[in-house]
């Protein structure tokens, strides 16, 4: 996958941390894995489908970090994995994609969100876009790790 494809989800995922809950994560190298299965704790998915881009957005978060970015947008003490920081995790999701949605839209990709789906459990098995691999972005806050995970089908044109 092309890096200007995945640039303004990082920038996004950046903006909106930064904006919503004064986090600045560390950016991690970008790796590429099998899509198949979730990576942390709780897991916002966001399906994107358009004539020149299709696939899934997901923002896959620690226990640790979950707690700690959640607690900090919602600006009170967050203990446990309830479905309150599940629902916050999803929102994250919704605007990450909704930041990256607008870059992407001036470089010329078009597409539709869909409602963030949640999914709680580590290693939870998913199928998405056949085989396909997932573009991973780690990122780290002070207190645990979270990813970004990209698995997208490009079409040259709208026709083809």
């Amino acid at each position: 996958m092309r890096p200007e494809l995945i640039d303004p989800f990082v920038r996004s995922t950046c903006s909106v941390l930064g904006m919503m809950a004064s986090i600045q994560p560390e950016i991690g190298e970008i790796t590429e894995r099998p899509s198949g299965h979730t990576w942390g704790a709780v897991t916002g998915v966001v399906a994107m489908v358009g004539a020149r881009l299709t696939g899934n957005f997901s923002i896959s978060f620690d226990k640790e970090s979950a707690l700690h970015v959640v607690g900090a947008l919602l600006m009170t003490e967050m203990s446990e994995l309830s479905p309150d920081v599940v629902d916050a995790v999803g929102e994250i999701a919704n605007m990450v994609c909704g930041g990256a949605k607008v870059a992407l839209h001036d470089l010329g990709y078009d597409f539709e969100l869909a409602t963030p789906m949640m999914i709680t459990g580590e290693n939870v098995s998913t199928s998405q876009l056949g085989k396909i691999p997932a573009i991973v972005v780690p990122l780290a806050t002070e207190k645990g790790k979270f990813v970004l995970e990209l698995v997208f089908r490009e079409v040259s044109s709208p026709h083809g």
